[in-house]
């Protein structure tokens, strides 16, 4: 009877902490998500790149994507300012060592001293390495219903959104050391196009 009965307070113990386990990842998750958004408004950078999968990659509005470099530049911008960066209607699911957060994301600010507002619906993916988790993808999206009860303003929000991204690379330069068998093989047509290509993006 003993054996019977220990075997069974081990099942139920088992099954207690697995359904922990998930619901404790998802407060986890959820409080990096408010560090994440508060790190932005505060441009605290080293917090956002320690966030950040070397791998993050986040689209944004207007379909663009960017990566963990671009992002962090974009956030180390000093001509936004964000005043109001704030989460709501956050739902947190959690499998394994994947979490995937969705809800609502209002931002607003100054860009270049002319002001701006954003009101979005967000996607966030977050894996766990080790004991560490890191969000390696993020999408945000305009609600439907603004896109049909206000176009004007939304095509202003997409091309602001440009704007603010394309100006933080806008005196960005790269220097390499020549390297002459390289050199002999590079497409000066191609870089040239490239080039173009970011310059009027």
């Amino acid at each position: 009877m003993a054996p019977r009965l220990t075997l069974g307070l081990l099942v139920c113990l088992t099954i207690r902490l697995a359904a922990q386990e998930p619901s404790s990842a998802a407060s986890q998750v959820r409080k990096l998500e408010e560090k994440w958004t508060a790190a932005y408004k505060e441009r605290q950078i080293d917090l956002l790149a320690s966030l950040l999968a070397e791998e993050f990659v986040i689209t944004v509005e207007d379909g663009n994507t960017y990566s963990k470099t671009g992002y962090i530049t974009h956030s180390a911008d000093p001509s936004v300012r964000v005043e109001v960066a704030e989460l709501s209607d956050l739902r947190v699911r959690v499998r394994g060592y994947v979490a995937v957060v969705t809800g609502a994301y209002h931002e607003k600010g100054t860009s270049n001293h002319k002001p701006y507002e954003y009101h979005d619906r967000l996607t966030d993916v977050w894996v766990k390495v080790g004991n560490t988790w890191q969000v390696i993808a993020s999408h945000y999206s305009i609600p439907v219903n603004l896109v049909l009860h206000f176009p004007e303003r939304v095509l202003q929000r997409w091309a602001l959104r440009s704007e603010q991204f394309c100006s933080a690379f806008r005196d960005v330069h790269v220097v390499l050391q020549t390297d002459a068998k390289f050199s002999a093989n590079v497409n000066a047509r191609f870089i040239t196009e490239s080039h173009l290509r970011l310059e009027f993006r």
